[in-house]
């Protein structure tokens, strides 16, 4: 037995906006295998400003202790899982590979690329939709 949805008047600005999007959407027909219906949401935002906050966000990272960190995880170094974005260039930089700076200066861009990347392929999702983060705080 299904039970009906009703409407609640006393929904936030963001629940009756997100109510107004599905109104709106392509979806008109359950998926076949959930019996729900899938609406795909991303965050958008314009390069520049998301660069920015990369760079605000590694400095803060390495100023919080990321490097010990890393020197503590130093020897699962091999581990699979510890070749990411931030640990594989500081274990770069304990091998004496290059300098903090040169370490700090790839995590950057290696966060930004991967960010380009996610951008990319969030654009190649058909019928889904992208918001601005401000809209949502309005």
């Amino acid at each position: 037995m299904q039970k009906k949805a009703t409407r609640n008047n006393s929904l936030s600005p963001t629940a009756n906006w997100f109510n107004k999007l599905v109104a709106k959407t392509r979806y008109k027909e359950p998926s076949k295998n959930t019996g729900f219906h899938l609406i795909k949401i991303g965050l958008t935002q314009e390069k520049e400003p998301l660069y920015q906050k990369i760079d605000a966000r590694v400095k803060a990272m390495m100023e919080a202790g990321l490097v010990e960190e890393v020197e503590k995880l130093y020897p699962y170094q091999a581990s699979n899982a510890l070749q990411t974005i931030g640990y594989r260039e500081l274990f770069n930089y304990l091998n004496k590979q290059h300098s903090l700076r040169e370490a700090a200066a790839q995590i950057k861009h290696n966060t930004k690329q991967y960010a380009k990347k996610q951008m990319t392929w969030f654009k190649k999702i058909r019928r889904s939709f992208g918001l601005h983060p401000m809209i949502l705080s309005k």
